[in-house]
């Protein structure tokens, strides 16, 4: 079998396709469950060829080869990247945080908003990229034009993949903070983009900021 992997990739599969049978590997084969799975036997054998396949189909694109901690919300670890604290959900999810930041950083510093917003559109944990990219990746200041970039043109439906990664910036634990922001934004906004798009970068929650633009606008929101 890990023949046959090796001599499809090797045959010109896509970089995505890679990335998805790669992925496959590390939640099936290399998991905890693919663990129990298995004789304890056969797995060491079976471990070692898997990731030599694992290996072998490390994607070349950024976006590719980081998507697998975006997919899903949750993110299954394999049996080697398992920790004796991995009960331990609040260190489980700090662990997440760090791969996930350091992934986004990668990408941003080589592509940019444009990346991040491509890599939203992969998964489906765009509110998590948009809370950790405010987090640890851009300034407080330039969390306005990041909602700004987010928006679609006025002709345009938005995606839910950039409506979930606005909710993910704009999900912070100070509310003066956050109502702060939002102002910062709506007056970038306001003379950025026509009425219409302003009122969409703004979360159902902040009516309090809707009921501050024109009735146009009000009745579009």
């Amino acid at each position: 079998m890990w023949g046959l992997v090796k001599s499809w990739a090797d045959a010109g599969a896509s970089d995505s396709d890679k990335a998805f049978v790669r992925e496959r590997i590390r939640v099936t084969v290399m998991s905890r469950r693919g663990v129990k799975r298995s004789k304890q036997a056969d797995f060491a054998k079976l471990s070692t060829a898997a990731k030599a396949s694992y290996q072998a189909l490390e994607p070349s694109d950024l976006l590719n080869k980081h998507a697998w901690l975006f997919r899903e919300n949750w993110v299954e670890e394999s049996a080697d990247e398992l920790h004796d604290d991995d009960m331990d959900y609040t260190k489980r999810e700090e662990r997440i945080a760090k791969l996930r930041t350091e992934a986004m950083r990668e990408i941003f510093e080589a592509r940019g908003l444009p990346g991040i917003f491509e890599l939203a559109e992969k998964g489906n944990a765009a509110s998590q990229i948009g809370w950790l990219t405010v987090k640890g990746l851009i300034r407080e200041d330039d969390v306005p034009g990041l909602l700004v970039a987010a928006l679609p043109p006025p002709s345009n439906s938005q995606s839910w993949a950039k409506k979930n990664l606005i909710a993910g910036t704009l999900r912070l634990d100070d509310e003066k903070k956050r109502v702060s922001l939002l102002k910062k934004a709506k007056n970038v906004i306001g003379h950025r983009l026509c009425p219409a798009a302003a009122a969409r970068a703004v979360p159902t929650q902040r009516r309090r900021i809707v009921d501050k633009l024109d009735e146009q606008s009000r009745q579009m929101y």
